[in-house]
């Protein structure tokens, strides 16, 4: 995914089932994904876990990066938000990636929370409402069980 310069740690213990747009479900989990793997200096890691807990999918994104001030924290999800706008220049991205996944997870029923220190890293956990056991998954439902599934990851590559 990135050329071997990061360390990425997959992990989901539990079979889900969550209702909700697949393509939309990928593109919240790549962004998040995406924006560790920029914001980690290489040798840094990354780690993606899936699990339940009390009905509920829960998603997260940590990484050993440059973490965020807490000044910018209440506003990472604004539309078009940099926390440093000459960075973000040189790295790429649009300033919409974070607005996507919070608008994603609460089109969904969900949330987004994210707790980061400034140079150890930051962590996204999204959490989402599973599907009720014993009902089948609709078409274009997402789902896991034993590694994630990341079909965004492996599409975004062409």
């Amino acid at each position: 995914m990135d050329g071997g310069a990061h360390e990425l740690a997959l992990g989901c213990h539990d079979a889900l089932v969550a209702r909700g747009d697949r393509t939309r479900l990928e593109q919240m989990t790549w962004n998040l994904v995406e924006n560790a793997l920029r914001y980690t200096p290489p040798g840094g890691r990354v780690e993606l876990g899936l699990r339940t807990q009390g009905g509920h999918a829960i998603l997260h994104v940590a990484d050993t990066g440059v973490g965020i001030e807490p000044d910018h924290l209440t506003r990472i999800f604004d539309r078009f938000y940099r926390v440093d706008r000459a960075r973000s220049r040189r790295q790429g991205g649009t300033g919409l990636g974070l607005a996507i996944v919070k608008r994603v997870a609460e089109m969904h029923g969900g949330r987004v929370d994210v707790a980061s220190t400034p140079g150890h890293g930051t962590r996204f956990v999204v959490t989402l409402p599973l599907l009720a056991v014993g009902r089948s998954a609709p078409t274009g439902v997402a789902s896991g069980a034993g590694a994630p599934a990341l079909p965004a990851a492996q599409t975004a590559a062409h």
